[in-house]
């Protein structure tokens, strides 16, 4: 993916913050995730007044209220098949979650897995794992600082091969391929189960039946299924 617009459409994040975020992210690219993954996606700013620049371009909308039940954000794909993610400020705050983090996180995903169609066979445990480059380590207290916002970490490819030797994350608190950090989570799929989620819950006061963040469509579980089908 060569570039992503971050629009604000939100009533509760001003230009500014989404601005700063924006090129927090920039910045998080070229020193972070284009090294771990081999990417260099120009992100864009594109505020509440402005109508057309966004168009053509694979989408993050920063919103108010999640649409989608028990998510803080996700991401999926337009009909024209662009990428399109969605952060809801309004409901980040409800929760407590930070709206910076929210973005990064879809942002992440998005450019791994651009089309949700990606998946990665776990053969210890014998399921299909969603190819989700923040969902391991998604708690805000898991984010980096970049210029005074709260950044999502993320998962590096090692991850999801238990060959692989370490480090699997960018923040080093993960010590082998598909661990969970608190308030992590991962999406498998099983033969005789069909889709699941395992949830690492947070511990002490900050433990909560918070929304997640991440992309639970319907569009890609059914991807998902024809692969299966077609493995076997």
């Amino acid at each position: 993916m060569h570039s992503v617009k971050v629009l604000n459409r939100s009533s509760v994040v001003t230009d500014d913050e989404v601005h700063g975020t924006t090129e927090a992210l920039q910045q998080a690219m070229h020193e972070h995730f284009r090294s771990a993954w081999g990417v260099n996606t120009q992100i864009g700013f594109v505020g509440k007044n402005d109508q057309e620049s966004w168009r053509g371009h694979p989408n993050l909308v920063v919103l108010d209220t999640s649409d989608e039940a028990n998510a803080l954000g996700y991401h999926d794909f337009t009909p024209e098949g662009l990428p399109l993610g969605k952060a809801f400020a309004k409901t980040d705050q409800q929760y407590g979650a930070k709206v910076s983090v929210t973005i990064a996180h879809e942002l992440w995903e998005m450019i791994v897995d651009p089309q949700i169609n990606l998946c990665v066979e776990d053969d210890a445990r014998r399921v299909f794992v969603a190819y989700e480059s923040a969902d391991a380590v998604e708690a805000d207290e898991l984010a980096i600082d970049v210029n005074g916002f709260a950044i999502s970490s993320f998962v590096f490819p090692s991850y999801f091969s238990r060959t692989a030797k370490g480090p699997f994350d960018l923040g080093g608190v993960l010590s082998a391929a598909f661990q969970l950090a608190e308030g992590g989570y991962e999406s498998y799929w099983t033969s005789n189960g069909g889709w699941q989620q395992n949830v690492k819950r947070e511990s002490g006061p900050a433990a909560s039946d918070r929304p997640k963040v991440g992309s639970r469509r319907e569009r890609r579980r059914s991807a998902y299924h024809e692969l299966q089908r077609s493995i076997d």
